[in-house]
Order: structure tokens, then C-alpha cells, then sequence
């Protein structure tokens, strides 16, 4: 197994990969949070479309329209943390710390 070197954040700047994969982490998370704060709104107004007190021209799908503009940057987030972590790793440092 290789040696990987954990370089903290004052050291990002010099990094060769830009942006790191610590930083895809951070974008990651805000939109993970809103995600789940999607999911909630909408499980929210799924219980009023089923107990009846929705208004009369409600959709059932329309809560999730919003949150798919969420999801698919969130994909696209972790995809790029992903791909930088393994750029860092075949250059033997990392920025995330497990």
C-alpha cells in the first residue's frame, strides 16, 4: 500500500489538482443538505395530498421537480470529489481527512 500525506488546508493553493477534492466535499455536503431538506418538504406535502387538506389542484409530483435540480448537482459534486480524490491519491497526498 502506498504512502498517502494528508496536506491541511493552508497548503491547498500550491496543490497541483485544483479545485481538491476537500473543497468538492464542502459543496457536496451544502447540497446533501438541501437534498434532505427537499426530501422532507416533499414528504411533508405527500402526507397532506394523502390525509385530503391539499389544495384541489395539487400534483403529486410537483414537489419533486425542485428537488431534482438539487439531486443532479449533488450527483455531479460527488462524481468530481471522486474523481479528485483519485488525482490526489495517484499523486501521493490527499485533502480529505477520514
Amino acid at each position: 500500500m502506498s504512502n498517502v500525506e494528508f496536506v491541511p488546508k493552508d497548503r491547498w493553493e500550491s496543490l497541483p489538482v485544483q479545485p481538491t477534492a476537500a473543497a468538492w466535499r464542502t459543496r457536496r455536503r451544502l447540497l446533501t443538505v438541501a437534498v434532505a431538506a427537499g426530501i422532507a418538504w416533499a414528504a411533508v406535502l405527500a402526507i397532506l395530498a394523502v390525509n385530503g387538506t391539499a389544495d384541489a389542484g395539487f400534483h403529486p409530483w410537483e414537489p419533486w421537480v425542485p428537488l431534482i435540480f438539487v439531486v443532479v448537482p449533488c450527483i455531479v459534486a460527488a462524481a468530481r470529489q471522486a474523481r479528485a480524490d483519485r488525482a490526489e491519491r495517484d499523486r501521493g497526498y490527499t485533502t480529505l481527512r477520514n
